[in-house]
């Protein structure tokens, strides 16, 4: 991961300029894999069917499916909250710094992720707070072996295996997949998930995906 302990390479570049990068160091899978976006307690209650001696993942388990999609989905949504915060506390400290071009188009950037995000989180609470798993319609491929790697986000892809754009811009809203891969002893897994009302916009992605993989 990016190591904010390292001291930052400076990279010169033609015009003279200086770029800092921050170096990678490797950490524990534990700290990798942890977000602070919650307390121990509801941490877990929310992912207990996926974590903490949890049985390895089955296809037919709608209630893990569920859960994939939704750490993916609220992470990045604690990431977009977070940075919306974190503008406008800095903006009452210094709001002159703030009124450049770039940084009123980044907090419009920041305000349609809000809009975006809403009525997917207000779907998640909805069925968490019901203690049902409805509404998500997930997509897996296994993968007959042991990945090296696992990865979670919260994307919305551009163009699907075989280069045609995806449209997945509706009325000015982006649509999103949950996107979650991780190993088991055997085989891993690979789990595609969006609102099933969002169905028709990623079905022929999942479908070419799984044109190009092995499927079990």
């Amino acid at each position: 991961m990016l190591d904010a302990k390292k001291q930052p390479l400076l990279v010169p570049l033609v015009d003279r300029k200086v770029i800092p990068y921050i170096q990678i160091g490797k950490t524990s899978v534990n700290d990798a894999t942890t977000e602070n976006c919650f307390c121990d307690y509801h941490d877990n209650v929310a992912f207990a069917v996926i974590e903490k001696g949890a049985p390895d993942f089955e296809d037919s388990r709608v209630d893990m499916k569920f859960i994939y999609a939704y750490k993916a989905f609220i992470f990045e949504y604690y990431k977009q909250w977070i940075a919306m915060d974190i503008f406008r506390t800095n903006f009452k400290d210094n709001s002159k710094a703030f009124m450049s071009p770039d940084m009123v188009a980044m907090y419009r950037m920041l305000q349609l992720k809000h809009k975006e995000f809403e009525p997917v989180k207000k779907h998640f609470d909805s069925q968490i707070m019901a203690g049902t798993y409805n509404g998500i319609y997930t997509y897996s491929i296994r993968i007959p072996e042991q990945i090296a790697f696992a990865d979670y986000s919260y994307i919305a892809p551009n163009y699907d295996m075989n280069g045609k754009k995806i449209m997945h811009t509706r009325k000015g809203v982006m649509h999103r997949i949950a996107l979650t891969i991780f190993p088991e002893k055997t085989q891993s897994w690979l789990m595609m998930s969006c609102l099933e009302s969002e169905k028709e916009i990623f079905e022929k992605f999942f479908g070419k995906c799984s044109m190009h993989h092995t499927i079990s």
